[in-house]
């Protein structure tokens, strides 16, 4: 199996955005990205891009600057090598070999990385079938929304923290237990709404940033995957025998006192008979 064959091959607009997700962990794994990168932050060494060394006196351009040179020569034409093997032959002729990585890269950006109003629309419509089918169905059901949630990213689409979780609120089952996570989870967030609405009263002024708050999303997906663990271990509890025990232990009708019968006798247990069993 060859080092690149699970990257999927860029035909179009359709796959770019997979594309361009796995190519870039491809060019960061051989740590090449930062030829396709468009960071100027310097303290930022994943997206800080490196730009073609410059010579200071071409007439005489010193050893360590055609060195270097050559070495950024070298290391970009592997990044072009990896961006060009898994395109069609339609894509590739868009590509000029002469262009750096980094203008090829962003040729590639400017055909396909469009927004396309009908592939919202049908990644709309997909979320919005989505159903939780039960617990067990957990993994799957928030991954199909996380899976969305980027792609509306990359599509530079709008995709609200609060229609995410409308869709997937609306999207679980109307068991009971269901039905109250639902409405709880509605409480929650209203509370947090109040909590951190301005105060006008009083301004206070700190001297260290404020830590993020995860999103509206990310916490509704918290408390669904605690909820959904909750449930299939309770599930895994209740196994065989547990009906069986429960027939067997039952409160006296007075007292505090417990009054333990043999299921298949009901006959209670006591020191006298401690099987429960009929007397000869």
């Amino acid at each position: 199996m060859g080092k690149y064959n699970h990257i999927c091959e860029l035909t179009g607009s359709e796959n770019y955005p997979q594309w361009r997700r796995q190519i870039t962990l491809a060019l960061k794994g051989e740590g090449l990205w930062q030829h396709c990168s468009k960071g100027t932050d310097i303290s930022d060494y994943e997206e800080y891009a490196i730009a073609k060394p410059t010579i200071s006196n071409i007439s005489h351009p010193t050893p360590d600057e055609i060195k270097e040179i050559r070495e950024w020569i070298k290391d970009d034409a592997k990044a072009k090598k990896i961006i060009c093997r898994k395109i069609s032959s339609v894509v590739l002729s868009l590509l000029d070999e002469k262009k750096s990585a980094s203008e090829q890269w962003e040729i590639l950006a400017g055909h396909y990385a469009r927004v396309d109003i009908s592939s919202q629309f049908e990644l709309r419509a997909q979320i919005s079938a989505e159903h939780l089918k039960d617990a067990s169905d957990a993994t799957r059901y928030l991954g199909a929304f996380q899976n969305a949630r980027r792609r509306f990213i990359e599509m530079g689409a709008t995709f609200t923290d609060d229609e995410a979780v409308f869709m997937f609120l609306e999207g679980l089952p109307k068991t009971v237990e269901w039905k109250l996570f639902k409405r709880l989870t509605m409480q929650t967030l209203s509370f947090q709404a109040v909590a951190v609405s301005p105060v006008t009263t009083a301004t206070t002024i700190s001297l260290y940033p404020p830590i993020p708050r995860p999103s509206v999303f990310d916490q509704v997906a918290k408390l669904f995957t605690d909820e959904a663990n909750s449930l299939v271990s309770s599930a895994k509890l209740a196994g065989p025998g547990s009906e069986y025990v429960n027939a067997a232990i039952s409160q006296a009708p007075s007292g505090n006192k417990t009054v333990v019968t043999n299921p298949t006798t009901g006959i209670r247990i006591h020191k006298f008979n401690t099987k429960g069993e009929k007397e000869p």
